[in-house]
This record gives C-alpha cells, structure tokens and sequence, in this order.
C-alpha cells in the first residue's frame, strides 16, 4: 500500500480521501481467502460520503466512524470504517504506554493473514508517532457482540474456541516483535492498586474483606520472573471481549477485531479476562466447566498436548486478578458517557463476582508467583 495521510479528526475525511483509500489498494491480494471482503481491483469511483461515530462508550484507546460511500463502482464497499487515535489525550497517553497502535497497525500489516481466525480485512493503515489510521471492512451485517448484555451458553463455547485456535496456532512460537506481554505486564501491576480501588468506588460494587486482603496483597508485590511464561507462551489477544467481537452472520464464526494490544503473552488471560467479565455470572458458574473443557480440547486440537485440563484450570485462575486490569480500566475510562458507566458496573460486577467464587483456588496458586 501507497503512504496513506493520516487525518487529524474525522473531519479531515472527505471523498477524496476515501477515494486514495480505494486507489492505493486496487490491486492488492495481500488479505487470505478466510477473510469476508475480497481484493478490489476495479478502478475506484468515491461519488460522495456520510459519516456516523460508533463505539461511543465501548472503545476508549481510539476513535471510530462509520463512512457510507456513493460510487459507480459496485465493487467498493457501500461503507467501511475508519479507525484513528483517541481524541483524549489521557487516552492517548495510556495507548503510547501500551504501544496500543503501533500493535494495530503491525498487525494487520503483518500477522492478520497469520492467525487462524476471522478478522476484518484491513483497506489501508498508517502510523506517525500517537497517530494512525485504519480503514477497515463494515462488519455491520453480522451480529455484534454485546458486553453489557453478556454471552450466552453458545457464544461462550464458540469464543473460548476461536480463542484456543489462536493460542495453539502460535503455542510457544508467537512472533519475537510481539514479545512484549512482559512489559505490558509491569506496567498494568504497577497500575494495578490506584485502579482497582477507583473502579470500585465509580462503580460501587462491594468485595469481602478476604478478597479486599487479597487484592491488597497482590498488587503491591512484584510479579516474580517468569510470571508470564509459567503456563506457555502464545500470541494472545488481551482484549478479547464481546464489544469486540461479531458473529458471522452465514455460519456463526467469531470475527475478532481491535488487536490493540496483541502481543506474545500468557494465553490464560486472554480465558481469564474473557469468562470473568463477558458472562453473567449465574450463566458463569453453569457453563464455566464446560468452557474451560472446550478451550482445552481445541487448543490440543490445534497443538498438540499443549496443556492438561488440570493445567488449564490452574492458570484460568492464576491469571484472573491480572486480568481485573482491563474491567477496572473500562470502569474508569468509561464514566463519560451513560452507556460507559453502565458497561464499567457491569464488567466490575462480573469480574468481582468470579475473583470471589475462585477466591480459595486463586490464594493458592498466586501463593508461589509473589
């Protein structure tokens, strides 16, 4: 792909713009035959655009809108959507911290052909220091995951095992660029205290004092060496939640998108992050067992003898209190709108709910990573 400007807001995109988008892909074949949108290569002819912001309240490291487009050329798109750098600069801040868009973009000018799953195929990407663009395929014609509404009994098994097949596809040989699950680490542990107690009081979900004595407890010792490796090593998503996520609207399939912070990294956060804050927490404790068994059978599916369930269930646990970072995160970064507040309670009680359930088994195993 050609050099792609990258727009300062959205209004910065008009129909020449998107029209260069379409021009600097026209001839590329680089998306795999998995992927919805096949390559453009008939001679583009932007007529006209209407913009939409979505994800207001869901996503909080970047920014999107919708685009329509008006063309003569029925092979482009009736709309795409544009991803770019959040306007708040905490936001933005906290994304440079994570290297959150430099991942993005690499990853889709690298690995998004790579991974065993659906993604959404990529038009153009640019990066320029905190700035970049992504133009993405519209996935609004298949269903969209909802986290305020939760998973029910079926997603949880079809995501726990698009997730498997991405964790086994790249079990200990996630690309070395991608090692950087170990500093992603420190920084969100060294967070990990302030974070938690302000999403508990935005949030007014209430603990018990063992889980109180816990949290305190972890958060303010070091992880040990090894933390990260203990349990194997994959390419993990970190974010792997239902805002995002669709569901393929002919068979079903998880579409993953947002791969702000992928990286190579503990494969049981991704699990952890996943059934602890997406799932109501009644549906939960009737359909983690089963849940747990479905990601260990399709992750020795795709690797062989990667992990035994008990193995699994061990590091699902060990890693839960890590990964309350990203339901305390949304808890904080998302009191803007109402739609936020409601998705930061929900993800807290959830995530509180399961750290209180697995509280004796957690103690135990976290006893020998402090």
């Amino acid at each position: 792909m050609s050099k792609l400007r990258i727009p300062v807001s959205f209004a910065d995109i008009d129909s020449a713009w998107v029209n260069g988008v379409f021009e600097a892909c026209r001839s590329s074949a680089e998306q795999a035959p998995r992927h919805a949108c096949a390559p453009l290569r008939a001679e583009p002819m932007v007529a006209s655009i209407a913009l939409e912001r979505v994800g207001v309240g869901t996503g909080f490291m970047s920014s999107l809108t919708r685009v329509y487009i008006e063309s003569k050329n029925d092979k482009i798109p009736s709309s795409i959507v544009v991803k770019l750098c959040a306007q708040d600069k905490q936001a933005r801040d906290l994304a440079t911290a994570f290297n959150s868009y430099r991942n993005e973009v690499g990853f889709y000018a690298n690995y998004a052909q790579l991974v065993p799953v659906l993604v959404p195929r990529c038009y153009a990407h640019a990066l320029d220091g905190d700035r970049f663009v992504l133009v993405l395929e519209d996935l609004h014609e298949h269903r969209a995951g909802n986290q305020v509404a939760g998973a029910t009994a079926a997603d949880v098994i079809s995501c726990v095992e698009a997730m498997a097949e991405l964790h086994g596809a790249f079990w200990n040989s996630a690309p070395s660029a991608m090692a950087s699950m170990r500093k992603s680490s420190a920084v969100a542990h060294a967070g990990l205290a302030e974070l938690i107690e302000q999403a508990l009081a935005v949030t007014e979900v209430a603990v018990s004092e063992a889980l109180a004595q816990f949290l305190c407890a972890y958060t303010r010792t070091p992880l040990v060496q090894g933390f990260v490796e203990r349990y194997g090593v994959s390419l993990v998503h970190t974010d792997f939640r239902l805002d995002n996520l669709f569901f393929h609207a002919s068979n079903g399939q998880v579409i993953v998108l947002d791969w702000q912070d992928v990286c190579a990294g503990a494969p049981a956060f991704d699990l952890a992050h996943f059934l602890m804050s997406n799932v109501n927490p009644g549906l939960r404790k009737r359909v983690e067992y089963d849940a747990v068994s479905a990601y260990q059978r399709r992750l020795n599916g795709t690797f062989n003898n990667a992990m035994s369930l008990s193995d699994v269930w061990d590091a699902y646990r060990c890693y839960m209190p890590m990964a309350l970072y990203i339901p305390a995160l949304i808890a904080v970064r998302a009191q803007s709108t109402d739609t936020g507040a409601e998705l930061g309670r929900t993800v807290m009680h959830r995530a509180v709910a399961a750290l209180e359930f697995h509280l004796d088994a957690i103690v135990q195993l976290n006893e020998h990573v402090h």
